[in-house]
């Protein structure tokens, strides 16, 4: 007895309504969409023609009229100053260039760090450990809480070689109890050792 598997493809395009009697229309000569649509306002009593089909000179100069008298009025509010309490283009952009500023969000060192941690090859235990570290860190790249602390039995093996990694990171002197480790650690980074330190 054989079994088989066959796998067939089938690409189907169904059209609305509305647009199969769009395409009807479409294809209709002149004269026959004229024959149909006004039939289609005899039959159906919620379609009506307008009066005049085109709009005359005068009711667009009416209109262009209306829309000249906007804009003056506009540009004359928009010259009120800012002594008389009017509104002052200066201030809003100083206040359109703070709140640009203010919102344009920098990267935190934490984050900085963390997506470092990212790119490196390591095992779940060492990227936790790698995160715990990164986190205890306060904006100067010092330790906040003695790392040893923070880590359970099984995380504190990996402390010493994740401080180390954490050291090469960028920027150089991180993870370190003070600004004195950390100008050494930025020394050994710059190749400086012994007495040159």
């Amino acid at each position: 007895m054989a079994l088989s598997l066959s796998l067939t493809q089938k690409q189907q395009l169904k059209l609305s309504p509305q647009m199969l009697q769009s395409f009807e229309l479409m294809a209709l000569p002149l004269a026959e969409l004229q024959q149909k649509i006004t039939s289609e306002i005899e039959t159906n009593p919620a379609l009506e023609i307008p009066s005049s089909r085109e709009t005359s000179f005068e009711a667009f100069a009416e209109k262009n009229q209306d829309s000249e008298k906007y804009n003056d009025s506009y540009s004359d509010s928009s010259s009120y100053g800012s002594d008389r309490g009017g509104y002052d283009t200066e201030a809003s952009d100083r206040l359109q260039s703070f709140m640009e500023n203010a919102l344009s969000d920098e990267e935190t060192l934490q984050e900085h760090l963390l997506s470092q941690l990212g790119c490196e090859a390591l095992s779940e235990l060492e990227y936790e450990v790698g995160m715990i570290l990164i986190t205890n860190l306060d904006a100067n790249g010092f330790h906040v809480q003695e790392p040893l602390g923070l880590l359970n039995n099984e995380q504190k093996a990996l402390l010493e070689p994740m401080l180390d990694r954490l050291h090469r990171f960028d920027p150089p002197g991180i993870g370190v109890k003070n600004w004195r480790e950390s100008l050494i650690l930025q020394a050994q980074v710059k190749g400086m050792e012994g007495e040159e330190l």
